[in-house]
């Protein structure tokens, strides 16, 4: 049996975004005794373009901004005609800008299986996409989600049939993150860093759920305690000036380190002995599992995917979302006790690389698709 043609499909294939990883990820690493895979976007970058081609994974770009250009429709049938073409046998959108596209033209070019993701709460999704996208959705057999936790609340408070939701948790390579060496002699981390005494720190956009004013504040009561602490946010995002504000209102610029967003966080990652993700809301974080991947102790809010990642004293701590006391608690006992940072980092490490890797993720994503090839 040939293998079958599966394309999937992301708007941006520029940058380093979480989405867009998975994507290429699981694109690289099907079984290709039984798919052929391609890949769809409407921005390319040099970076993914090469990587993909070293895979032997073909790339299409469509040129398409907005369904109000006037390009739209040519570009439509631009997608339509290659979906017919390569006669594609499944079509899988990675975000919501592509899936308002790809899922109504995959479904009206024939397309046997059209699949979406979700992977991050519908109540992020910005309001100008989230009518088109519950109106995709609908043209889709089936919607994969990267946690349990996401998989629920579409099923709870969005009436999403369990027949159409299927889990396939991130992967990564969790070799390139791991540091054996805690804290990370001064000589090796980056310049603002150097002469911290012990580093705090978060990776993730600057956004309102993020809730990182929580992390900042809770900071504020833990470091006057222990001389030398420094927290580094790195990231970039609309709350950026507040984030700015708050560390200057409670005279903290000598000692949090705010660094602009980079597509390479592996350093970052490497001088952070306690990585923090506040957020309020989460599906499956690419950078908490990073965080874990690369040995630091982590502390993660009690919300979504971040329970299935971290089991409480095991992997690392939870804490409720929102709640700077209970942080300030947290960060308190792993400043306080190395052992246990480094009991917990390496147990995270150990969880990372046994149970999220690329080839895992690839062979659940590959098993959703011949379920829904077959049949469904």
């Amino acid at each position: 049996m040939k293998p079958a043609p599966v394309m999937l499909w992301c708007r941006d294939l520029t940058g380093g975004g979480g989405s867009e990883r998975q994507l290429m990820e699981v694109a690289k690493a099907l079984d290709r005794s039984r798919f052929a895979p391609q890949v769809g976007c409407f921005h390319l970058g040099d970076t993914a373009l090469q990587d993909l081609r070293q895979h032997q994974v073909p790339v299409h770009q469509f040129q398409l901004t907005s369904l109000k250009s006037p390009r739209a429709l040519a570009a439509a049938w631009n997608i339509f005609r290659h979906l017919r073409r390569e006669r594609i046998a499944l079509a899988h959108a990675f975000d919501y800008p592509s899936s308002c596209i790809i899922l109504p033209i995959a479904h009206y070019a024939g397309v046997p299986v059209v699949l979406d993701s979700q992977r991050g709460s519908p109540k992020l999704t910005p309001s100008n996409y989230r009518r088109w996208q519950v109106w995709a959705d609908t043209k889709a057999q089936g919607i994969v989600t990267n946690s349990a936790a996401l998989q629920q609340e579409l099923a709870d408070e969005y009436h999403v049939p369990a027949r159409k939701l299927r889990v396939c948790p991130n992967g990564m390579h969790a070799a390139g993150f791991h540091t054996n060496a805690r804290p990370v002699p001064s000589s090796q981390r980056p310049a603002a860093l150097a002469n911290a005494s012990l580093v705090i720190g978060c990776i993730a956009m600057w956004r309102p759920e993020k809730d990182l004013l929580t992390l900042i504040n809770a900071f504020a009561q833990v470091s006057p305690l222990h001389p030398g602490l420094k927290l580094v946010l790195v990231g970039a995002g609309p709350v950026e000036a507040n984030l700015r504000e708050r560390v200057r209102e409670l005279s903290l610029t000598e000692s949090v380190v705010l660094e602009p967003f980079t597509p390479d966080p592996a350093p970052w990652h490497a001088a952070i002995d306690i990585f923090v993700l506040p957020s309020l809301s989460e599906a499956m974080s690419n950078s908490l599992m990073e965080a874990m991947a690369s040995g630091a102790a982590v502390i993660a809010s009690a919300v979504g995917g971040n329970r299935e990642l971290v089991t409480p004293e095991v992997h690392g701590l939870l804490f409720p979302a929102g709640d700077k006391q209970a942080l300030a608690a947290c960060l308190t006992r792993l400043i306080d006790d190395p052992e246990l940072r480094a009991r917990l980092g390496s147990a995270a490490a150990k969880l990372l690389q046994e149970q999220y890797s690329i080839e895992a993720m690839a062979e659940r994503m590959g098993a959703i698709y011949d379920e829904f090839l077959a049949g469904g």
